[in-house]
């Protein structure tokens, strides 16, 4: 019993060992106890003992197996789960690319069919972009003809009209024309119809003009006046009473102008009643009331003295009329808020809308019966300004800082000439002025600039013959530079306030070197120069010569010009003599007229 209770207590230890989770353990604690003597009972064998742990041990490994084979079986379990997940995986992955590819199969297609509509509707666009062209075409060829059938047409009709008009005998013609044009009573005769149209426009309209003349048809002609019949004078009586029907209309449109005052008032006019009496013969009636009108034959300028009298005058009397003067502060406060543009709100009800279009009326009205011209809205505007706020005039040194400074500070014009009490234009015309001046952007270059512009064209040429790769001594170098001149570099180069035009022609006409040359040498010296050196250039034909290199100083174009301006002195066409029979003869005559002027001057000497 003994042993049987030692046996179950070892197999419940080793059962606890397994419950642990471990193996080795396990092996370790048998291994330990079959190393371990065991008290033999007194009462069996120590072979039955053995047979124990024996049965015990087979146990243990019979459950071991078991646990190795749940274990195996469990991780073949979750292999077989893993190898399901991952087909799974795989299965969706593949539908999913399957998926994908579909779509993109899809949207191939809807481009493939886009594209193929885009270019079926482009067709199409294109088809009735041409068709619709070719129908203009059409139309406009058709136009075309029709107009050119017109043309024709009508070119053959008047070719027939001038025929029928060439065929009348001259006779006719010289009777048709003594047909008196502006006759009088019933003696007028009628219009030749063989006459072309246009000269019977203009003698029925000359009728017509004579008969508005007085106030219609005038019965008798004038005293002294040849009545023109038919066959009624010689070659010169016809030109005499042309001459006096000219005269007479000259009268009439005299006497039309100035409303017949001239025989009312019984003697001739004097030069201003004449001006006055044309005034107001050309103006419209209403020209005086409207201030618009008055532009066409208004005077400008500053006013004169009489002006500026009239002027005040006529404020005086409306001011007058208002219960106002000149010195009231009503009337200065009024003038004050027109010039602020604040009129139309808060002015004073006593100035009312039309007092400028009645005052500019009142004043015109003045000026014409003195037999001086009317004035403009602006200009009246203006003057009255100047007469009571006391703008206009020279500007101060204290007003031209103050312009400056406002300036500088960020006002704007309307506000700076409120507070200098001038026109926000005039303020703005006077301070570009100002600018331009103070900055030395006007009037001659000083010498200073003129040495900084040298030193500019020195520093590009040197700089673009550095570029280009040539040497300095190189011949023709410099003066290529020169006809490459970037001017706009120059002024950047010379931070300067002139334009680009003042430093280019302040270098082309003062300051090249090559000036002073020509300058001092004659013109024909330097006209023998350039023809000996496209002489010596063997060149075939113009655009073979090389213009920049000819003569030192001479720019590509000044060579060329003059070079143009020298062969017309060649008494024949240049293509018909060719490139170098031009050169020979330009030659031979600038040599020759050298030659003379050198006999000359030995001769004076």
């Amino acid at each position: 019993m003994a042993l049987r209770g030692a046996a179950e207590g070892s197999g419940a230890l080793a059962q606890g060992a397994r419950s642990s989770g471990s193996r080795s353990s396990r092996k370790e604690s048998l291994s330990s106890r079959a190393e371990r003597p065991m008290q033999q009972s007194p009462h069996k064998p120590a072979e039955r003992t053995e047979v124990k742990v024996e049965v015990t041990e087979k146990k243990e490994k019979k459950k071991e197996k078991k646990e190795n084979s749940e274990e195996k079986k469990e991780e073949k379990e979750k292999m077989k789960g893993k190898k399901e997940a991952k087909e799974k995986r795989v299965e969706k992955e593949a539908k999913e690319e399957k998926k994908e590819k579909k779509s993109e199969k899809e949207k191939w297609k809807e481009k493939e069919a886009k594209e193929t509509r885009e270019m079926k509707e482009a067709k199409e666009a294109k088809e009735a972009k041409e068709a619709k062209e070719a129908k203009e075409a059409k139309e406009a060829m058709e136009a075309k003809e029709a107009k050119e059938a017109k043309a024709k047409k009508e070119k053959k009709e008047k070719e027939k009209r001038r025929e029928a008009a060439e065929s009348a005998s001259e006779s006719a013609r010289k009777r048709a024309r003594l047909v008196v044009a502006c006759g009088w009573g019933s003696g007028k005769a009628e219009i030749d119809e063989r006459l072309p149209k246009s000269e019977r426009k203009r003698l029925k309209r000359e009728r017509r003009e004579e008969e508005r003349g007085a106030g219609g048809r005038l019965s008798d002609p004038p005293a002294g006046e040849t009545r023109l019949v038919e066959g009624s004078a010689s070659g010169n009586g016809l030109l005499e009473g042309y001459r006096q029907v000219k005269e007479k209309r000259k009268e009439l449109k005299l006497r039309r102008m100035a409303g017949g005052a001239a025989e009312e008032d019984g003697g001739a006019l004097t030069a201003d009643e004449r001006r006055r009496r044309w005034m107001h013969a050309t103006m419209p009636d209403n020209a005086l009331e409207d201030w618009k009108s008055c532009s066409r034959v208004a005077k400008r300028g500053p006013y004169s003295d009489t002006e500026k009298g009239v002027v005040q005058q006529v404020v005086g009397e409306n001011l007058e009329e208002l219960g106002l003067t000149p010195q009231s502060e009503a009337w200065l406060e009024y003038l004050t808020k027109m010039r602020g543009k604040q009129h139309s709100k808060d002015a004073d009800k006593t100035f009312r809308p039309g007092f400028w279009k009645r005052l500019l009326t009142d004043v015109n009205q003045e000026l014409i019966r003195r037999g001086m011209l009317p004035r403009t809205y602006i200009s009246l505007h203006k003057a009255v300004h100047h007469l009571y706020l006391g703008q206009g005039g020279a500007w101060s040194e204290e007003e031209n800082r103050r312009l400056v400074e406002m300036r500088h500070q960020g006002a704007n014009w309307g506000d700076i000439g409120m507070e200098l009490g001038r026109y926000k234009e005039e303020v703005r015309v006077h301070h570009k002025a100002l600018h331009s001046v103070s900055a030395g952007t006007q009037g001659h270059m000083t010498a200073e600039e003129d040495r900084q512009l040298m030193q500019a064209v020195n520093w590009w040429v040197e700089g673009f013959i550095r570029e280009q790769g040539l040497a300095p001594t190189d011949a023709g170098a410099h003066a290529y530079a020169l006809s490459k001149i970037s001017w706009q570099e120059v002024r950047q180069k010379m931070r300067g306030q002139r334009p680009v035009v003042t430093y280019r022609n302040a270098w082309r006409y003062r300051l090249n070197p090559a000036v002073e040359v020509k300058l001092r040498a004659d013109e024909l010296g330097c006209d023998l120069l350039l023809v000996r050196a496209i002489f010596e250039s063997g060149a075939d034909d113009e655009s073979d010569v090389r213009w920049g290199q000819l003569v030192p100083g001479m720019s590509f174009s000044e060579a060329k010009r003059r070079f143009q301006l020298l062969s017309k002195r060649v008494p024949f066409d240049v293509q018909q003599l060719g490139f170098e029979e031009v050169i020979d003869r330009l030659l031979a005559l600038l040599e020759k007229a050298k030659k003379h002027n050198r006999e000359n001057e030995q001769l004076l000497t």
